[in-house]
């Protein structure tokens, strides 16, 4: 990566980036997301709406985002894709839960720390060579991990006396520590009793050694090749590192969709996610879209993410489960352009698919989102006011699904690989009982008043470091 040779333009003269025009005064971000589109979307979210108040951003991304990285007016800084073919196939032959937990904080996340930092640090040198006089913030996010080096002792990058102040956006569930909550992983509930609290704790310790006893010391291999030899966190487990070694962290949901604790961390605020976008001009819509906005049937949406997708456990399910019900079309989105259903797979009358397609455009017409209780799919349902029936089975996906259960929002089906009656079960739950909907529009309310994108540049502007 080459440095800026040209003139440093003058401090108070507007930059034009891409047709967006900088204005001088506000910090320049350099933004950093891991190349997955659950960790990256949130990310290019917020950062498209901070670009058009006037801010800067240089944006280290996956390479198959290069393009929305630079339409919002970001420079970006392409980094290679969490999930090759060849990671992909090793990771389906590790059983669920905790094998494959280990496997994915080895391969996906903390073993791409030192990659990672180099971009970051060859980042930083750049844009500190075009923008001298700029004060710069680091906007992350809890998984990229190229930016812990900075906060647990590793040498400054060359030239630099001390570090920027580093901002992270945790789009996940609040996974650090409580005395109310049991181990993160199989979504078990609270308990706030005596006894509770004594479970939760035998539970955490009975378990750290099988879980986290490898994971903590590659880990220290790690920073040790990094030249870190004082990590402030090293009695942390990683997850909470990730949320408490920065400056902030700011949790990108509203309180009431998670545990109440009476031991929140001080470092993390809940700033509420950002509401729906706008539905895009010029979105292509189905030759069936009539079906869904005519306002005749009840509309039952399903999803199976973005990652992995089987359509055995969940997609095919509801479009069964709903196929007798003459009352309602069902509306699948297989989560890739191009997918398809089994070719054997014979698709129910009432049912309408749609290889890939904007949550916010099919959820405004949507009565129960039935999903994979993904947390941004998860967060899509609630600022869109849906109720939603949750499969979850593997990576955080029950710790969701059971917040959605304690909100009041969804019906958690405790399992991946739902049935069909299953699923039919927690529809006609969700149509008959009108709390659902009456609770999820309510945190809808709350949500758009925290206004999460003021509180985001509030913590942006406060932890702005001026570059010595």
């Amino acid at each position: 990566m080459g440095i800026n040779t040209e003139p440093h333009r003058d401090f108070n003269e507007p930059k034009d980036v891409n047709g967006f025009v900088a204005q001088s005064g506000k910090p320049y971000l350099v933004v950093c997301t891991s190349p997955a589109t659950g960790h990256f979307t949130p990310i290019l979210n917020i950062v498209a709406r901070l670009i058009q108040k006037g801010y800067q951003a240089t944006f280290i991304a996956g390479d198959e985002f290069q393009a929305q990285v630079e339409a919002i007016g970001a420079e970006c800084v392409p980094i290679p894709p969490m999930l090759t073919a060849e990671i992909i196939a090793e990771r389906e032959k590790i059983p669920e839960g905790i094998p494959r937990l280990q496997f994915d904080l080895k391969a996906l996340f903390v073993g791409t720390t030192p990659g990672r930092w180099e971009v970051l640090k060859k980042t930083l040198l750049k844009v500190r060579k075009q923008n001298p006089d700029d004060e710069v913030i680091i906007l992350t996010e809890s998984f990229f991990l190229g930016h812990l080096p900075l906060l647990q002792g590793a040498p400054l990058p060359e030239g630099f006396t001390k570090r920027p102040g580093i901002v992270n956006i945790h789009a996940a569930p609040y996974v650090i520590d409580s005395i109310d909550t049991a181990p993160f992983g199989p979504g078990l509930p609270p308990d706030y009793t005596e006894e509770g609290r004594a479970r939760n704790k035998a539970a955490k310790d009975g378990s750290a050694d099988a879980v986290w006893s490898d994971i903590l010391a590659y880990e220290k291999e790690v920073n040790a090749s990094l030249g870190i030899k004082n990590d402030p966190g090293a009695h942390l487990l990683p997850f909470e590192k990730w949320m408490t070694l920065p400056d902030v962290t700011l949790q990108l949901c509203p309180k009431s969709l998670e545990y109440e604790r009476c031991d929140f961390h001080p470092k993390v605020e809940f700033v509420g996610a950002l509401p729906r976008l706008p539905v895009k001009a010029g979105l292509t819509y189905p030759s069936w879209w009539d079906d869904v906005t005519r306002g005749d049937k009840k509309i039952v949406t399903v999803t199976q993410g973005t990652v992995v997708l089987d359509y055995s456990n969940l997609v095919i399910p509801t479009l069964d489960a709903m196929a007798e019900r003459d009352d309602v079309v069902t509306v699948a989105v297989l989560g890739a352009k191009g997918a398809s259903l089994p070719a054997e797979y014979k698709i129910p009358s009432n049912a309408r698919v749609v290889d890939y397609f904007p949550y916010d455009a099919i959820l405004e017409y949507t009565d129960v989102f039935v999903m994979n209780a993904g947390y941004g799919g998860f967060i899509h349902g609630v600022t869109n006011g849906v109720p939603m029936v949750l499969g979850g089975g593997s990576e955080d996906k029950p710790e969701v699904s059971a917040r959605g259960e304690y909100a009041g929002v969804a019906v958690n089906l405790r399992t991946g690989a739902a049935s069909k009656e299953q699923v039919a079960d927690g529809v006609s739950k969700i149509f008959a009982d009108s709390k659902y909907k009456e609770r999820v529009m309510q945190i809808k309310k709350d949500n758009e008043e925290l206004d999460a994108l003021s509180s985001i540049e509030q913590s942006i502007k406060k932890f702005a470091s001026h570059w010595a």
